[in-house]
């Protein structure tokens, strides 16, 4: 197989060389990328953080030089994140500025051509911040988001994993800017920290509780909020949130779901005790428990994306109002990210029509 037009004009060492000094890795152009890796190696295999694509895909290397190559083809806008294996050895990629982290560590970031951040997700020195201030109530750690424009009856958002919010997904970042464009009305958010978290966001009634009866009304009566109220999470948390506001008909007016999992339905495996209570949950649930305006998000290369499908339509075809969202992008907190601005403006009031597949 020949390798791909940009490297076809490398004949020697030294044009490898020429070719390389100061060069980025990966090389996108619309619908292709070439990955790129220099140095001694028995192998390079690229490995794919994400659901959906190839396991373990193998570089090649370019004839008479130390230089090896991949070519992917890829959708418009994707972001992938992965790792290299060189010789056995798990490594990001040296070549590639971007990198994004996780409770597990680092990994690298493709940037597929007309991929780029959102708005709301770049730093702004000129955007005042908000302030973070801590809480516990009932022995658990709550952080509390305060607007640069704070003022009392402010509504509220409970964020569940929202110490991982604030630490992988810039959420911080992402409410200064979104307040600051106006975008969405000035918020206080409440960011939780869970102990332990598979057992309390399975649909478990005591963390409803504790939500619903602890958390939410201790901060509402140290900060002065209004009476409006909205739950957010991401995978498990997704289910959690969804959990929370059903427990609460009426008490809430805005959700926002990203990649829950939604699993139906149960096999045998150690998981059991996890997703039992969840599909028990799901089946049972009432729709008209939950408040009028959902969003949901989903990445393409996820495993969940059936799931996240299935409940878009359930919940649209239960008369809510519904705004859907999927992008070429994995279950990684950057790509809750990218969506995070338009689950916000719509449950805020602020958004488009709704979005169904």
């Amino acid at each position: 197989m020949d390798p791909p037009v940009v490297l076809r004009v490398l004949s020697d060492a030294a044009s490898v060389q020429r070719f390389m000094e100061g060069r980025q890795s990966p090389i996108v152009e619309p619908g292709w990328a070439v990955l790129l890796y220099q140095g001694a190696a028995r192998s390079v295999v690229f490995l794919p953080m994400m659901w959906g694509l190839p396991n373990r895909a193998p570089f090649r290397r370019l004839d008479g030089s130390d230089l090896w190559y991949l070519e992917l083809k890829l959708p418009e806008g994707s972001r992938i994140e992965y790792k290299l294996e060189v010789d056995g050895q798990w490594l990001d990629d040296p070549r590639n500025p971007h990198v994004s982290h996780n409770p597990f560590g680092s990994v690298s970031v493709l940037r597929a051509h007309g991929y780029r951040p959102p708005d709301w997700a770049v730093p702004d020195a000129q955007v005042p911040p908000g302030t973070l201030e801590e809480m516990d109530i009932g022995g658990r750690q709550l952080t509390v988001y305060r607007p640069a424009r704070f003022s009392s009856g402010l509504p509220l958002i409970f964020v569940h994993d929202g110490g991982d919010y604030l630490r992988y997904a810039g959420l911080q970042t992402v409410l200064d800017n979104l307040m600051q464009s106006r975008s969405i009305p000035p918020a206080l958010v409440a960011l939780s920290h869970p102990r332990e978290r598979l057992a309390e966001y399975a649909a478990n009634p005591n963390h409803a509780r504790y939500v619903i009866d602890e958390a939410i009304p201790a901060v509402a009566d140290r900060y002065d909020t209004s009476s409006e109220r909205f739950v957010a999470g991401a995978s498990l948390g997704a289910v959690a949130a969804l959990h929370v506001v059903h427990s609460a008909p009426g008490h809430f007016q805005g959700l926002i779901l990203q990649s829950g999992s939604f699993a139906a339905h149960v096999v045998d495996g150690p998981e059991r005790s996890v997703l039992e209570p969840i599909a028990h949950f799901l089946q049972e649930m009432e729709p008209s428990k939950l408040p009028r305006r959902v969003f949901l998000s989903c990445g393409t290369y996820e495993g969940t994306l059936s799931q996240n499908r299935v409940m878009a339509k359930r919940l649209e075809a239960a008369g809510l109002e519904i705004k859907y969202e999927e992008a070429s992008d994995g279950h990684a907190w950057e790509a809750w990210r990218d969506r995070l601005g338009s689950g916000l403006q719509w449950v805020l009031g602020v958004g488009g029509p709704s979005a169904v597949i």
